[in-house]
């Protein structure tokens, strides 16, 4: 009986950082000193480039998503049980950087078929070099577009 429900599922999504959950975030980077935010600047910055590294094309919101779920995590839990908390957010981030590669994944594989599609529309007639180069240009656009959506909105775009 301890699976969640839909009800809680949705309130996982629905979730909203507020001033309470960032303080309790603030004080939990700072790991018992008061460093004013500048633990939370600091290590913000660090999952910043950690997400660069890895070549994501929105670093900065995937380090906001990371920070927004280990506050949730402390709103419900209370604490987290880790060594250190940079530790804990590093765990987080690469669950978000797996997020965002099947979401990647599933807009390249939407282009694609869009791509196949078009051209199957007209299969006997010869598409002219600017045709071409001009599709290309449009499934690219569609492609970037589509990966700087927010999660709920790739998933309307790509069903």
């Amino acid at each position: 009986m301890n699976e969640p429900s839909g009800q809680q599922l949705n309130l996982k999504k629905d979730w909203q950082l507020d001033a309470r959950a960032f303080h309790r975030l603030l004080v939990y980077l700072d790991e018992g000193s008061n460093s004013e935010g500048q633990m939370y600047l600091k290590m913000r910055e660090r999952l910043v480039a950690y997400f660069d590294r890895k070549n994501c094309l929105m670093p900065d919101d995937l380090a906001d998503e990371t920070l927004n779920r280990v506050a949730r995590r402390l709103e419900e839990e209370g604490a987290i049980q880790s060594d250190t908390a940079a530790k804990y957010c590093y765990i987080v981030a690469r669950y978000v950087f797996h997020e965002y590669l099947r979401r990647s994944e599933k807009s390249a594989l939407a282009s694609s078929e869009l791509w196949r599609q078009s051209n199957a529309t007209n299969p006997g007639s010869p598409q002219s070099h600017d045709e071409r180069a001009t599709k290309e240009r449009t499934l690219h656009c569609l492609e970037e577009c589509t990966g700087k959506l927010d999660y709920p909105s790739q998933k309307i775009v790509s069903q």
